[in-house]
């Protein structure tokens, strides 16, 4: 039953791609999203809405993903002035909610589904934010005063 999974799961996940360093530690950090129950998936942004990494199922082309960042960017703005403020909230759609981090670089957000417990996905995109953010700061060298 496993093996029918995976080849199910194949069909329809699209990995972040690890074309460098920076990416792969991207990358690693939306994985570790995805040993939550309930996560569906996960992206990460730069300020400019630009996407750096994404653990979005296939459902999901490239496009999408493009307009979910802008999407994201946009949201920070309606939700605040100040780009370096940090936002977080969630959007709920039939069964499934969106949940964003922002920090002064960029944004992480995690698509669930009903079964999440939103606790404990709170606390870790708190953590992965922060795995993100610094990775973030080390290629931008640091955040400007």
């Amino acid at each position: 039953m496993n093996n029918g999974w995976n080849k199910f799961k194949a069909l329809f996940w699209q990995p972040a791609e690890d074309d460098d360093e920076a990416d792969a530690e991207l990358a690693d950090a939306l994985e570790t999203l995805k040993e939550l129950e309930g996560v569906v998936g996960s992206i990460a942004i730069d300020s400019a809405g630009s996407v750096r990494a994404c653990d979005l199922p296939r459902v999901f082309d490239e496009s999408m993903i493009g307009l979910i960042g802008a999407r994201m960017v946009e949201l920070r703005s309606a939700l605040t002035d100040d780009a370096r403020e940090p936002v977080s909230g969630s959007l709920d759609f039939e069964g499934h909610s969106f949940h964003v981090k922002s920090f002064p670089l960029g944004m992480v957000g995690v698509l669930l589904n009903e079964g999440a417990h939103r606790p404990t996905v709170g606390m870790a995109l708190n953590l992965v934010s922060r795995r993100v953010a610094a990775t973030f700061e080390t290629l931008d060298g640091g955040v400007e005063p």
